[in-house]
């Protein structure tokens, strides 16, 4: 179902939960690390239902940009000249 637009705000918040047993960290501790290395996090409801989380952190895109470290995809996160 997504999030509902009347906690949208609110989901990011430290110690915000809607479950019985949550402690409701998970997501403002995402946003506080994203944050932290100048990033972003963000939720959004997609069109056909559900929730969609992107984390973005610039150090790992200028890595990658950089050929300091391989892509998502293309192996191992090893450094981009690292032969096994």
């Amino acid at each position: 179902p997504g999030i509902d637009p009347t906690i949208e705000q609110s989901v990011c918040e430290l110690f915000f939960t809607t479950k019985e047993q949550g402690t409701g960290i998970g997501l403002s501790v995402a946003k506080i690390v994203a944050q932290s290395h100048g990033g972003w996090f963000r939720l959004s409801n997609r069109p056909d239902g559900g929730a969609c989380a992107c984390l973005s952190i610039p150090i790992i895109e200028d890595a990658i940009l950089q050929n300091i470290i391989k892509p998502p995809g293309a192996g191992s996160w090893e450094p981009a000249g690292y032969e096994e």
